[in-house]
């Protein structure tokens, strides 16, 4: 993210789109149809609303504090 965000500075770009966020919104990531599978729709539930609350702490705080050095602004879906 730092490197595209530099790129994106130095070709004049104010505004990046991200995809983070759409695993956890969308049960994307491997691991969700295995918990689905051993545990229910319930804990799958679960795991995804969790991951969600703890979506901005975990990746996009970090993400928008490098897009903001370059002076970008970071969109996620």
């Amino acid at each position: 993210v730092y490197f595209a965000a530099k790129k994106a500075k130095e070709d004049g770009i104010r505004i990046m789109l991200t995809g983070q966020g759409a695993d956890e919104l969308f049960a994307g990531y491997p691991w969700y149809p295995a918990i689905f599978e051993k545990n229910g729709r319930e804990a799958l539930n679960e795991s995804l609303w969790n991951d969600i609350k703890n979506l901005y702490k975990d990746t996009l705080e970090r993400e928008d504090k490098i897009t903001m050095h370059h002076s970008i602004e970071l969109r996620v879906p």
